[in-house]
């Protein structure tokens, strides 16, 4: 091979010039939304606990489930629907996703006691949990390796900006509306966001392309990963300062027998 030709290509690159989709910009756009949706409603709801406790007399274990439940339904949803959209159903599950994470959060703004309030959080994290690996998968597949970096950039920087701005936004809107139905606004924009990113990923994320042949979903290493989590969880949601059994803590014991 002559000098002239010989090219600098990174290792494991592709060998051709493929700059990717040519939406790529726009669908990232919707995969930045996807994860600042998910990860603003971990934390936006912290501000908002004490009115829920005036409004529902909402217990401690409850509060608790609102909190935690979400981060761990949102865990244990991450590796099976991962798998699930890599073998080719990134868009069903975005769309799907996002139409229960609204209806999630209009059950939670309508909620008329605790229980109900705690287990629409639990949906909402399932949800959350299973559109966040797609944005990531859709990122992988329509950016070059050429652009790559810099989308999963802007991605980890969207993430570090809405779990700080949740807070924020939470209370802007207590503060506006009232303690008594703040925390009701604050789940109904969050089901307004969905629908309107919902609009979006409906007109701009590519169709699926189902993978040919068996997909295996290695249901053993599943339920492994899946009891791990949740076990690494549940001492912290029992948790709540007030006459905790130290039993709650061999649900580690659990978790490092699953690893």
């Amino acid at each position: 091979m002559s000098d002239s030709q010989r090219v600098n290509v990174r290792p494991g690159a592709p060998d051709d010039e493929d700059e990717g989709d040519p939406r790529r910009w726009k669908i990232l756009g919707v995969c930045l939304a996807i994860s600042f949706l998910t990860m603003m409603t971990v934390s936006i709801i912290n501000v908002a606990l004490p009115s829920i406790t005036t409004s529902l007399s909402a217990g401690s274990l409850a509060l608790q489930a609102m909190v935690s439940g979400y981060t761990l339904a949102f865990g244990l949803a991450l590796v099976p629907t991962g798998r699930v959209g890599d073998a080719g159903h990134r868009r069903l599950i975005i769309l799907i996703s996002l139409g229960v994470f609204a209806a999630a959060s209009v059950v939670s703004a309508l909620a008329t006691s605790d229980i109900v309030l705690a287990v629409a959080r639990l949906v909402q994290g399932v949800a959350a949990g299973s559109m966040s690996p797609q944005g990531m998968g859709l990122t992988q597949q329509v950016f070059s390796w050429r652009e790559r970096g810099r989308a999963f950039g802007f991605n980890g920087a969207i993430i570090g900006v809405s779990t700080t701005l949740g807070p924020v936004i939470g209370g802007g809107i207590i503060a506006a509306v009232g303690n008594e139905y703040g925390w009701r606004w604050i789940f109904g924009m969050t089901a307004v966001f969905a629908l309107v990113v919902l609009g979006f990923a409906w007109r701009l994320v590519p169709a699926d392309k189902p993978a040919t042949g068996p997909v295996s979903l290695d249901a053993g290493g599943l339920t492994l990963i899946s009891v791990m989590a949740l076990a690494l969880m549940m001492p912290f949601i029992l948790t709540n300062g007030t006459n905790d059994d130290p039993q709650r803590w061999w649900w580690l014991v659990l978790a490092a027998a699953c690893l």
